[in-house]
């Protein structure tokens, strides 16, 4: 096509020149056209191409790609078609939940869900959506022929997601009701953008049944299987429209099962002509008289003496009197247009097909072309449709063509079909498209009688109404009144094509007003009520479409449903009758007195809310909302009376426990009744038994089972250990893993109070062990399968996972994504809070994968840094981390989380916030071994995406190691997506206090604690909440008070004079109480007697004097080296005198130090918070880092110690980039 931009007004010229152009050339637009199915991509190609499309074969070889050309609007695309097989994408719920044993059935119903590509056995889906993918590259316009309706417009947005939301991709949708030439150029004519409210209708109406069938069906399967005998292979499931399907079945079979038969008695009288009729009988036979039967006005009695008083009336005297002789025309309707429900009720009724079946069938017929599109709900056709060429097509049947001639040669046989009352504004009615041609064409049986019901119906519905004559005769008897009626049929019209309905003919002999007659007989009759018929599959489909249960697409699959899930069966004479579980469950439910799951108001109220959402009056997430919360509600209210489930279900089936044999008498103690309870087992499982409560609790199928001298903090049960076949031991409290505690429980750590036949508590899965729970327990290791941090690789969240060598975290998308993160093998447990971290969250965290802060739980003391009553994040901003986890000895791990130079990873993020396609690869990317970025300009941003992210005045990440010393020159600046004065994440500007003890600037912390100063593994000091309970975050050198700030009175305190080489230094010279200053970055403000503090610099406040000599990242003074490399011998550089792996990074030329004096220190030491002194020479720092400074303490870490072989902290450098040679 024409390249044009936007808004460019010389494209506009040459746009007019180019298509006024002699040449006659147009433009040629790239057109993707997908369909629902195959044979509709075929059909729709052959049509719009002429006849001869070409065909390949993508991906997905049986949805093939044809190619062709089409003139639109003085235009000619270049059109693909292919096609898709139905949903593309399904909902579920994330992965943390789709396991029984995850969470507590409750929690689905705000479990987060996701739309994802179906995953096939034989990744055919995946197929279809690669081969649209490759399709929709280069496409400009993208067409949707899926079918008109909402599921079809559901699928379009799948099929858009697929593609893309791209801003040059036009979405265009095409309506359509039969694969015929007409209607098919029409559609292209008539394409319109597709609408977003049918499809959201359709995923509320998926998401809402996700949501509550997933956590009835776990509830009720699970609390089941666990009490009663012949279920434990069983899923009893639940379906919003199964069980008022359900219903209408017990319903029926509970009237014909309780049905009391009651005799009754009524008077017949009956009449014959004297005269017979002429020409009636056949040849030679006596002509038949006309006779008749006259019912009784009272209809019947159940009293036999009163009856049997009239009667004797009536005897005594028998003259009958006609009162009354009426003759009106009588009409029989012909049938409305064919809809869905009327075509699977016809065929169901006629053949005893079932309506899956049918609409099989009839789907195939579509398919062929042989009638319009099967799924509509329509029973009136437009007044522009022309019915002569579908009445001509079939002229040439055998069976019925003869009735079509008639149609079309007489003009007072044909008239326009009725109008029912329903329009879905998408297709019309069924009705036939062409000619079956031979029985060649429709080979299988059932297309034929479907085909055949839908031509007849089609017929019937252009020919007149039967017509003829009703006669009314009324009779006295001593005062007793009866009747009878006769009808004569004059004129059959679509009887005589149509035999789905009767009308038969009544000859009753000539009556007049005032005549008077002797009747044949009078007789007293006795009958009994009887019981209705059970229902058959046409009376189902009734009873579903006059309730709103489903929809003309769906009914036929909630019948195969329940059918299925066995709780109904289907008898041979098409009659349905529940089973003891489909009998049982409805009566359970019924009892406890929740008619919104087996009746129908409640499932027809959200196909009304779906209506409107299509409409544009409600929009999802009200609708979403509401009916959820209803859900919750009942949900609840059934946990609380399940013990009326379980006693309807006792009636028919038999308690667990009874099939188990008693092994252990004592076994461990109940936490109810404080009794001891009792140990039962079979071959194959073990069942702890309360013979107090009447409880039993079923443990997973283990080797051996045996107490353990601990109870539980929820339920005062005592927990048991059980040995698997691999003889691993592992512990569970019997009622947390029978009905596994909330969330909330758990964290609060209190006992869950008892309710009247353990019903009350809110059950969930079996398989909850003690490592799942989050209670303050010292067997809780909680956290597992819950997101702790984004997966880099993909779309997911890592999750805690423990193997043989400790906690450690993987990718839930597991095996497809097969991510993992190591943590510390001194690590005993990870616990995630479930909040989200504050400063990740600034940098593009998501709240349903994180990062999350987690507790640390360790096998030995916990470090001093990190103590076990606060939480920490592991995507990469926490300070701490690296020196803990390096100090453990697992460095691989630090460097996974806090990453060096040179490691590959370019940009700045946290691990796992930045995308998997903002990633850096390998070419392009890398570090030079001097720190120089290859491949980007110093200072460039990222391109994919940019995220705010805290560095360092050197360019370096929070938490990452500095390449130089503070203040210095920036080593990878490239990495970084802000300039060298961006501002930590929180408010740019934040109120300060003064410092009690030193009257230093400190800034006010969020959640109203005091804030302290810290130091990072880099040097760096930055303020953070002394009592880490929010997000403060603040550089000491960059951080700024929004306003005029006051300054404490000055205080002095003497440096030890080891930790600066020019001697015993005072800080003096603060300002009185009265001063203030005002603080912008990078510009000197004067405070007080003459002292210049500089806000925003490199190195902190400065104070106007530098150290003779440097400090390092550690806060020690700086080991004066000497470099050996070639092209630097002899030069002399500072650095960390620690030496590696234990100390830092840091290195400076000692001839670029000067060292300066000056009069005060602004500093405080981030171990004490006092001045006067660092972290170096604190007297407090024994105890603060004891923790994590000496490696035997810990088990391996670093300590320090040399080499073997070397007597001096032999090092060598970073690279010939940097110049460093060997220390000496």
């Amino acid at each position: 096509g024409w390249p044009r931009k936007p808004n460019n007004p010389k494209a506009d010229v040459c746009m007019s020149a180019f298509a006024m152009a002699g040449n006659n050339e147009r433009r040629v637009v790239r057109v993707l056209n997908v369909a629902e199915k195959p044979s509709v991509a075929r059909t729709v190609s052959q049509i719009l191409s002429g006849g001869n499309p070409e065909r390949r074969t993508g991906p997905a070889k049986y949805n093939p790609i044809y190619h062709f050309t089409y003139s639109y609007d003085q235009q000619t695309l270049d059109m693909s078609f292919t096609s898709v097989s139905g949903h593309v994408m399904e909902i579920d719920t994330t992965e943390a939940y789709r396991k029984w044993s995850s969470c507590n059935p409750r929690e689905l119903f705000a479990a987060p869900v996701e739309k994802t590509v179906k995953d096939d056995e034989d990744n055919r889906t995946q197929k279809i959506v690669r081969n649209i993918k490759q399709e929709a590259r280069n496409a400009e316009w993208l067409i949707l022929w899926l079918d008109c309706d909402r599921e079809g417009e559901n699928i379009a947005m799948e099929v858009v997601e697929v593609c893309g939301r791209r801003s040059r991709l036009k979405l265009l949708r095409a309506h359509f009701s039969s694969l015929i030439a007409n209607e098919i150029h029409r559609a292209m004519r008539t394409l319109t953008p597709p609408d977003q409210r049918l499809a959201d209708a359709v995923d509320v109406r998926m998401e809402i049944d996700l949501r509550a069938g997933a956590a009835f069906t776990r509830w009720q399967t699970l609390r089941l299987q666990r009490k009663f005998a012949g279920m434990r292979d069983l899923v009893i499931s639940y379906g919003p429209c199964q069980y008022p399907t359900l219903g209408f079945v017990v319903e029926r079979f509970l009237q014909v099962e309780n049905h009391v038969p009651e005799n009754f008695w009524k008077i017949v009288v009956r009449y014959e002509a004297e005269q017979a009729v002429a020409g009636g009988g056949a040849a030679g036979a006596t002509p038949p008289k006309p006779s008749c039967e006259f019912l009784w006005s009272r209809n019947r009695l159940f009293d036999q003496y009163v009856c049997a008083l009239l009667y004797q009336l009536c005897l005594d005297r028998p003259q009958a009197t006609v009162t009354r002789v009426l003759t009106k025309p009588a009409t029989k309707y012909k049938p409305k247009p064919l809809t869905t429900i009327e075509l699977q009720k016809l065929v169901s009724r006629r053949y005893r097909i079932s309506a899956t079946d049918t609409l099989n069938a009839a789907e195939r017929l579509y398919q062929k072309g042989f009638i319009s599109y099967p799924r509509t709900e329509t029973d009136r056709f437009s007044d522009q449709m022309d019915f002569v060429p579908f009445i001509r097509a079939q002229t040439a049947d055998a069976e019925w063509g003869a009735y079509a001639n008639t149609l079309l040669q007489s003009p007072n046989k044909f008239q326009v079909p009725r109008k029912g009352d329903k329009d879905d504004q998408s297709h019309p009615p069924i009705h036939p498209l062409k000619g079956r041609g031979g029985e060649a064409s429709i080979q299988e049986r059932t297309e034929l009688l479907v085909y055949e019901v839908v031509v007849r119906h089609f017929l019937a519905c252009c020919s007149q109404d039967a017509k003829g004559e009703q006669t009314n005769v009324s009779i006295e008897i001593n005062g007793e009144q009866f009747h009878t009626s006769g009808l004569v049929i004059r004129e059959r019209n679509f009887l005589d094509v149509y035999p789905y309905v009767t009308w038969n003919a009544r000859v009753i002999p000539a009556f007049q007003q005032g005549m008077v007659f002797v009747p044949k007989s009078i007789l007293l009759q006795e009958g009994s009520t009887e019981a209705p018929l059970l229902l058959n599959e046409a009376d189902l489909i009734t009873l579903m479409d006059k309730n709103g249960i489903g929809t003309d697409a769906t009914i036929a699959d909630h019948i195969t449903k329940i059918i299925e899930r066995q709780y109904v069966t289907k008898q041979q004479n098409d009659r349905f009758t529940p089973t003891t579980l489909g009998l049982a469950l409805w009566s359970g439910y019924d009892a406890m007195g929740f008619q919104q799951l087996t009746k129908p108001q409640f499932r027809a109220a959200l196909e009304h809310e779906l209506k409107l959402i299509c409409t544009g009056e409600r929009t999802r997430e009200v609708v979403l909302q509401a009916f959820i919360a209803q859900y919750i509600e009942v949900f609840d209210q059934c946990v609380s009376k399940a013990n009326l489930l379980d006693q309807q279900l006792r009636r028919h089936f038999d308690s667990i426990e009874s099939h188990y044999d008693s092994k252990q008498e004592n076994f461990s103690r109940c936490g109810a009744c404080k009794l001891m309870m009792e140990l039962r087992t079979t071959d194959t499982s073990h069942l702890l038994y309360c013979e107090s409560c009447k409880r039993s609790l079923v443990l997973p199928t283990t080797k051996k089972v045996a107490p353990y001298p601990h109870n539980c903090p929820l339920d005062d049960y005592q927990v048991v250990t059980l040995t698997s076949r691999r003889d691993k031991d592992y512990q569970i409290c019997p009622r947390c893993n029978d009905s596994p505690p909330t969330l909330a429980q758990q964290q609060a750590s209190v006992p869950i109070s008892e309710i009247e036949d353990a019903a009350g508590e809110l059950e969930a899965s079996t398989g909850f062990q003690c490592f799942n729970c989050r209670a303050n327990c010292p067997l809780a290791k909680g956290g597992h399968n819950d997101p702790v941090i984004p997966c880099p690789s993909c779309s997911k969240a890592l999750v805690v996972r423990t193997g043989s060598h400790g906690c450690f975290l993987s990718c839930s998308g597991y095996p497809q994504c097969k991510e993992i993160m190591n943590l510390p093998s001194q690590l005993d447990s990870v616990q995630t809070t479930g909040q989200v971290c504050a400063r990740c969250a600034l940098l593009g965290g998501d709240p349903d994968r994180g990062p999350f802060r987690v507790h640390l739980r360790w096998r030995r003391r916990p470090p001093s840094l990190i103590p076990s009553a606060e939480s920490v994040c592991l995507a990469g901003c926490d300070p701490d981390l690296r020196r803990v986890f390096e100090a453990e000895g697992d460095r691989n791990v630090a460097r996974f989380m806090f990453p060096r130079r040179g490691t590959g990873r370019t940009n700045a993020v946290p691990r796992g916030l930045a995308p998997p396609e903002a990633r850096p690869r390998s070419s392009g990317t890398t570090l030079a071994r001097g720190g120089t970025r290859t491949g980007a300009p110093r200072g460039a941003t990222d391109p994919v995406r940019s995220f705010a992210v805290p560095t360092s005045a050197s360019g370096s990440h929070l938490g990452c190691n500095s390449n130089r010393a503070a203040g210095g020159p920036q080593s990878f600046g490239a990495a970084r997506t802000l300039g060298s004065d961006f501002r930590p994440p929180s408010d740019q500007h934040r109120t300060a206090h003064t410092h009690s003890a030193t009257g230093a600037l400190v800034p006010d912390c969020e959640c109203g604690k005091r804030s302290v100063a810290d130091v990072n593994p880099q040097g760096r000091r930055y303020y953070r909440c002394a009592a880490r309970q929010c997000s403060l975050y603040e550089w000491c050198d960059t951080w700024l008070p929004s306003t005029t700030v006051p300054v404490a009175a000055p205080v002095t305190q003497a440096a030890p004079a080891s930790q600066f080489t020019g001697g015993s230094i005072t800080s003096t010279g603060w300002p009185s109480a009265s001063a203030s200053a005002t603080l912008t970055p990078g510009y000197p403000a004067r405070v007080g007697g003459g002292q210049t503090i500089v806000a925003g610099g490199g190195g902190g406040f400065s104070t106007g004097f530098s150290a003779a000599v440097p400090s390092c990242g550690c806060g020690e003074p700086a080991k004066l080296c000497t470099s050996g490399k070639a092209h630097s011998k002899g030069r002399q550089f500072y650095a960390c005198p620690t030496g590696r792996p234990g100390g830092c990074n840091f290195f400076k030329w000692a001839d670029e130090h000067t060292p300066l004096t000056g009069s005060g220190s602004g500093l405080l030491c981030c171990v004490c918070n006092q001045a006067g002194h660092l972290a170096a020479s604190c007297p407090q720092k024994d105890l603060s880092t004891s923790s994590f400074s000496s490696g035997t303490a810990r088990g391996g870490g670093y300590s320090g110690r040399k080499r073997k072989g070397s007597t001096g902290s032999t090092r060598r450098g970073r690279g010939a980039g940097r110049g460093r040679g060997k220390r000496k």
